[in-house]
């Protein structure tokens, strides 16, 4: 059977202390708010929810946010953007709020004021078939945490706006913080984890990909059931761009160009046994099994 000669194993082995690191693992700052300049990217923090406004496939609140940019409206107020799909949020209901792809119109339209030390956002007055002066943009304390446009100022309508670049870094560390927080039940070796997350210089971008990478590489992981493999623990490191998945007692890629990172700990010499095959390579399973235009190109470690 031939080897794919584009798909690598890489294979780290080497002892290590489980919860070592961990230890001296410190959650991120949270960064300081700042003014509203109409113009600027902010993250939305609800200081009542103590969450951020998350992404506009669901207008909720999480741990973590999106970014909007905040201009100035044609008819007065101002339009938040989603900057990661260009929607606006629209008020389109008397108690619900959804997302707009399409022009800006007075349904866009958002008042921003400064109340103390943080800002409320309500439908602006050019909005007249919702504008209400009583009526905030916030969450009710309630059980039901999606975003309601029609509050009263005593329930959790006080936003905070985080800078773009602060809020990214800070939603970007927390991700990954709380992915090394999921692996800590577990005896799996990830050093190379905690080294960018504990580096003052990763940037928001190396943050970001590391807390995707480990977040898909413990899913993986915890699919795997090979027997032969199960003396030590080891941590399948996924490839973001050609992912490699479970199935059928295989690890599969639909991609010939793949990566798979094993890390394992062991605390003596052992030896590691597996097999690269590729259909796509191999004639005779092509001429028996499947058409390749139909199939495509799959790697296989078994």
């Amino acid at each position: 059977m031939n080897t794919i000669k584009h798909t690598v194993l890489a294979l780290a082995a080497g002892l290590w202390a489980a919860h070592g690191v961990a230890a001296d693992r410190v959650a991120p700052v949270f960064p300081e708010p700042t003014t509203f300049t109409p113009g600027k990217a902010y993250y939305l923090y609800n200081v009542g929810a103590g969450k951020f406004l998350s992404a506009d496939d669901g207008l909720t609140f999480a741990d973590t946010g999106a970014e909007v940019l905040i201009t100035a409206a044609k008819e007065g107020g101002y339009n938040v953007q989603f900057t990661s799909t260009g929607r606006y949020l629209y008020r389109n209901g008397q108690t619900t709020v959804i997302t707009n792809n399409g022009n800006p119109s007075t349904y866009c339209n958002w008042a921003i004021t400064l109340s103390g030390d943080a800002y409320t956002i309500q439908t602006d007055e050019s909005c007249t078939s919702y504008y209400n002066a009583d009526q905030f943009l916030g969450w009710d304390g309630g059980e039901n945490t999606t975003l309601n446009p029609a509050l009263a100022s005593s329930a959790h309508v006080t936003w905070q706006l985080i800078d773009d670049e602060a809020g990214a870094y800070y939603c970007a560390k927390l991700d990954l913080y709380n992915a090394l927080q999921a692996m800590d039940a577990y005896d799996y070796n990830v050093d190379k984890f905690e080294a960018i997350y504990s580096d003052a210089g990763s940037t928001t971008e190396e943050l970001a990909e590391a807390a995707a990478a480990l977040t898909a590489g413990l899913e993986l992981t915890q699919k795997v059931t090979l027997a032969e493999w199960s003396d030590y623990p080891i941590f399948f490191e996924n490839d973001m761009e050609h992912p490699w998945e479970w199935w059928s007692s295989q690890i599969r890629s639909d991609d010939y160009a793949c990566k798979l990172t094993a890390t394992i700990v062991v605390d003596e010499d052992a030896t590691l046994t597996y097999r690269i095959r590729g259909s796509y390579d191999d004639t005779e399973r092509l001429t028996t099994y499947w058409n390749p235009e139909v199939w495509g190109r799959r790697s296989f470690i078994t």
